[in-house]
């Protein structure tokens, strides 16, 4: 056999002492797999300080450059997957935590990445007792109190601060800080802590990334009735019922793969499970002054009374939260904000998705902590269709169509999860 799969036999059966004399006998502990990726990252990725243990000793540095992700070392690869054993190893062995991945996908450091975890704190404690500059950001200029506030980790916060983390670091042109990433998800808790340690609004209060109150959206909802086309027809609830099955059964499958591979995801999609109050949907179409697709209705029996489906790293939001998202961003629309932008990733004559920065029929239903959505397109361009899916990013608009609908989203995010993408 080979060396490399040799290797990679030992590290999928967790064997440290068959790694190990694969190094005695001369294999390379730099090798890398057919697709050029490090065999240590998959040693990284299992949490097994032991397999770690062995490429170190065989010579590997501990912070040996996994670059085919420019920049990931086998320190970021246990924050990410929250592996706080191995990261306290690597620490011992003086593993920089403020090393900075460059990719192109989901990059950040060893802090930011563990804001992503359910329960950080001890692993932003080891790092911090370690080095770990607070004030670091991810290459998107979010740093980690940005995160923290966001992600709603108060403890985490509150210790970032005593470390000497910068209240008020701003990312996107000025428009985002602490406070706002706070505000914006609503973590009221620690909207009081940041101001009561002295933080400022960000340059422009008025920015996307700034929330409103539960009142506020309410008498939104109650001033800017726009009401239903009358030639809209009624929803067909045959074709809800039945969408409504297949879509329980696309969600069951992935529960049920994510009890099997990672439990506190299956725990976050257990509880965000609950149905959106029949009077919010009316409201809502009201507002939008259209009517939401049998598919969408469908998703909203499953998931938007407590919190949405969450899809890789977007977190998914409930109806309520969706409303304030698309609030936010219709200010800014007739505000006059978005005139002079033109989408970056769309062409002009695509067909499907309208060539303009901001559209009122579009609704999120997920967002990632950067501020960019998922959306159902409620007023697609002539050759689109209502209630496909497409992205929206803060700097570069719209792009898409992704997906025709909801379910095939779900769908995708399914058979994603079941191949390991």
């Amino acid at each position: 056999m080979q060396p490399a799969p040799a290797l990679l036999e030992a590290i999928t059966a967790r064997d440290a002492a068959a790694l190990a004399l694969l190094f005695t006998s001369g294999a390379d502990p730099a090798a890398v797999d057919e697709d050029g990726i490090p065999l240590l990252i998959f040693a990284a990725e299992s949490g097994d300080v032991e397999l770690v243990r062995t490429f170190l000793d065989a010579g590997l540095p501990a912070d040996a450059d996994c670059g085919y992700q420019r920049g990931t070392t086998a320190l970021i690869c246990a924050a990410r997957q929250g592996h706080l054993p191995l990261v306290e190893f690597l620490l011992t062995r003086r593993a920089d935590p403020n090393r900075v991945e460059r990719g192109d996908v989901e990059p950040g450091t060893a802090l930011t990445f563990a804001m992503e975890r359910p329960d950080p704190a001890p692993l932003v404690a080891a790092l911090l007792a370690a080095g770990a500059d607070p004030n670091l950001p991810r290459p998107d200029h979010w740093t980690p109190l940005m995160l923290a506030a966001s992600y709603g980790h108060e403890a985490v916060v509150r210790r970032l601060l005593d470390a000497g983390a910068d209240l008020n670091t701003t990312a996107h042109d000025g428009e985002l800080n602490a406070l706002a990433a706070a505000r914006y998800r609503q973590r009221d808790d620690i909207v009081r802590l940041l101001l009561d340690r002295g933080a400022t609004e960000p340059l422009d209060p008025a920015a996307a990334h700034l929330a409103h109150s539960r009142t506020e959206l309410d008498e939104w909802l109650a001033t800017h009735p726009q009401g239903v086309p009358p030639e809209a027809p009624e929803p067909d609830e045959t074709e809800i019922a039945a969408c409504t099955d297949r879509l329980t059964g696309i969600v069951d499958e992935i529960a049920a793969w994510l009890a099997a591979h990672d439990e506190s995801a299956a725990s976050d999609l257990a509880e965000a499970r609950g149905a959106t109050d029949p009077a919010e949907i009316e409201a809502a179409e009201t507002a939008l002054g259209a009517r939401l697709p049998a598919a969408f209705r469908a998703y909203l029996r499953l998931f938007g009374g407590t919190d949405g489906l969450d899809i890789a790293e977007y977190d998914g939001l409930p109806l309520r939260g969706a409303l304030r998202s698309r609030q936010s961003l219709e200010r800014l629309r007739t505000a006059g904000t978005f005139t002079d932008r033109a989408p970056k990733e769309l062409s002009p004559d695509n067909g499907r998705v309208r060539f303009t920065w901001w559209h009122p029929g579009w609704l999120p239903f997920a967002e990632d902590g950067g501020g960019n959505l998922y959306c159902i397109d409620l007023a697609p361009a002539e050759h689109g269709t209502p209630g496909q899916v497409i992205a929206w990013e803060v700097h570069a608009g719209p792009t898409g169509p992704l997906l025709p609908s909801i379910e095939a989203c779900l769908r995708r995010h399914l058979d994603r999860l079941r191949s390991g993408d």
